[in-house]
C-alpha cells in the first residue's frame, strides 16, 4: 500500500470512528459495572478507536499501546470475558468492514496482531484489578474480625468484673462507663456495621453513586465497592435500594417520614 492509498484508508476509517465508538460501546454496555456515566464511556471509546485506527495504519507496530486499549476497558470497568470478547469481535469487523480486497489483505495481519495485544494487555490488567480487589476484602474482613475480638474482650472482662465484685461482697452497681457496647439490633454479631460502612450507607440511602461516594471520602472506587459487598450481605440485600430498605427496618437508618 503506497503513501496516498494509506491516506485514503485512514480518512475512511476516521470517517467511521463516530459509528465505531458507538457501536462498540453498545455492545459491551450490557457487561460493565455502570459506574463511570454513558458519556465519559463514550469519550474514551472514541480515543481507543483512534489509537487503533493509528496502530492499523502507523509505520512501526507498537504491542505496548495496543495492550493498554485492552487494559483501558479494565479501567472503564468491563473487565469481564465477555467485555473482551465482544470488544475483539467489533472492532475485527468493524474496521475493515467494505475495504476494498488489496487494503484487506494489507491490513489484516497488523489487525490480527492488534486484536491479540488488546486481549493480552486486557487479561493482565483483569488479572491485577482482581487480585487487588480482593485483597482489599480480606483486608477489610480482617478488620471486622478484630473489632468482634475487642467487643468479646470488652464484655468478657466486665463480666468478670461484676463476678469479683459480687464474690466481695460489694453490692454497688458496675459503673455503666466500662459497659460492653451494645450489640446488633439484630443479635447477631456478623451483622454489626463499622463506622466506615455506616457512613457508606447513609451516603447511599443520600442516592450517591460509588464514584461519587469514593471522591467524597477520598478513597478507591474498587474499597468503595468491596464496602458495598459487605454492606449487601449483612442486610441481606440483594441491589443499593433493597439494602436501604432493610436498613430502616433494622434501625441503622431512620424511618423515612411518612408522604404527605
Amino acid at each position: 500500500m503506497n503513501a496516498a492509498e494509506r491516506a485514503a484508508l485512514r480518512r475512511l476509517l476516521q470517517e467511521r470512528r463516530p459509528a465505531t465508538a458507538r457501536a462498540w460501546q453498545r455492545a459491551i454496555a450490557p457487561t460493565g459495572l455502570a459506574e463511570i456515566s454513558p458519556a465519559e464511556v463514550g469519550q474514551e471509546l472514541t480515543r481507543l478507536t483512534d489509537e487503533a485506527i493509528a496502530l492499523l495504519l502507523d509505520g512501526a507496530f507498537a504491542p505496548e499501546r495496543a495492550r493498554d486499549i485492552g487494559a483501558a476497558l479494565v479501567r472503564l470497568r468491563y473487565f469481564a470475558p465477555e467485555s473482551l470478547g465482544r470488544t475483539q469481535h467489533l472492532l475485527g469487523r468493524q474496521l475493515v468492514a467494505g475495504l476494498a480486497p488489496a487494503h484487506l489483505a494489507a491490513v489484516q495481519p497488523r489487525l490480527t496482531l492488534l486484536l491479540s495485544e488488546v486481549g493480552a494487555g486486557f487479561v493482565a490488567a483483569a488479572r491485577e484489578t482482581i487480585l487487588a480487589e480482593q485483597t482489599t476484602l480480606r483486608a477489610a474482613q480482617l478488620t471486622e474480625e478484630d473489632q468482634l475480638a475487642a467487643l468479646v474482650q470488652v464484655s468478657m472482662a466486665t463480666a468478670a468484673r461484676a463476678a469479683c465484685d459480687v464474690l466481695i461482697g460489694n453490692t454497688r452497681r458496675v459503673p455503666a462507663t466500662p459497659a460492653a457496647p451494645p450489640t446488633p439490633a439484630k443479635g447477631d454479631a456478623e451483622s454489626a456495621l463499622t463506622p466506615r460502612e455506616e457512613e457508606i450507607l447513609n451516603r447511599i440511602a443520600a442516592g450517591e453513586r460509588n464514584a461519587e461516594i469514593a471522591a467524597g471520602l477520598s478513597i478507591s472506587v474498587s474499597t468503595v465497592e468491596s464496602h458495598v459487598s459487605h454492606l449487601l450481605s449483612k442486610l441481606g440485600a440483594r441491589s443499593r435500594t433493597e439494602a436501604v430498605h432493610h436498613a430502616r427496618e433494622q434501625g441503622h437508618l431512620p424511618q423515612e417520614p411518612p408522604r404527605s
